[in-house]
């Protein structure tokens, strides 16, 4: 089964994204989008281990706004 990643706009939202799930206990790895980069622009995602609604919500309290979730190489 394929991990869920979440697009975000650029490097600097990716790698405080990154901190941030670490510091509520989710694993995550940066990851350059390449195949939906033409997505409203986000490059970058955040590949995870765990329900990726739970992680877009602690982003979004954090103040990361996520442009789209990816599952299996399919947009959510």
């Amino acid at each position: 089964m394929s991990r869920p990643v979440l697009l975000v706009n650029s490097v600097t939202f990716a790698l405080k994204g990154h901190e941030l799930l670490k510091m509520n206990g989710i694993s995550s790895r940066i990851i350059r989008n390449t195949e939906f980069k033409a997505i409203g622009g986000c490059g970058y995602g955040l590949m995870i281990d765990s329900d990726p609604m739970v992680a877009q919500n602690i982003l979004m309290r954090g103040g990361i706004k996520v442009i789209r979730i990816i599952q299996g190489g399919n947009l959510l």
